[in-house]
């Protein structure tokens, strides 16, 4: 076992991995004690005809966060940030698959395998959904997560999850 966490977010057009395209990715690198030891963050370019098929609230939240407008400006092509993503990676986990965290990680690691299959084979199959701590915790302890005002932008959405995961793990330390 490694003593460190993979933190992965997406932002996508759409909540099918088949019909819709990451639009972007941010990755976060932590220590055991959730301490950010190296972060990522990429904008993935899609042609005018990709975005056009998004539903609406897919238009106005990625138009309001600012996403829409970075695409134009400075997106890169997914294939040169799935490269990016396997070099992070193999710097901070060189022999070991780690499994993604982050809040409904499933949804992102769908988009992952099908979009991204090299990346996908660096990862382990194991997940470490911050959702289920905020489900878990809260029907047993009746806790309620204090809600963030959610951006819909990758890397502050991760950086959201970590301090969730973070409070979680101090209110329960033995």
């Amino acid at each position: 076992m490694n003593n460190k966490f993979f933190f992965l977010d997406l932002e996508t057009t759409g909540l099918n991995e088949r019909e819709c395209s990451i639009l972007e990715v941010a990755a976060i690198v932590t220590d055991n004690k959730l301490k950010i030891l190296e972060e990522y963050t990429a904008v993935i370019w899609a042609p005018p005809e990709e975005l056009a098929k998004m539903d609406e609230w897919c238009k106005i939240t990625h138009s309001q966060s600012g996403l829409l407008h970075d695409i134009k400006d400075k997106a890169e092509l997914l294939e040169e940030v799935e490269a990016d993503l396997i070099k992070l990676k193999r710097k901070h986990f060189p022999v070991d698959k780690p499994s993604l965290a982050g809040s409904s990680i499933h949804f992102d690691k769908k988009f992952v395998d099908y979009h991204m299959p090299s990346f996908a084979k660096e990862l382990s199959y194991r997940l470490v959904d911050v959702s289920s701590f905020m489900i878990a915790l809260g029907n047993y302890y009746g806790i309620d997560p204090v809600k963030r005002d959610t951006r819909h932008r990758a890397l502050a959405d991760i950086k959201d999850s970590i301090d969730y995961l973070k409070s979680y793990l101090e209110e329960f330390r033995c």
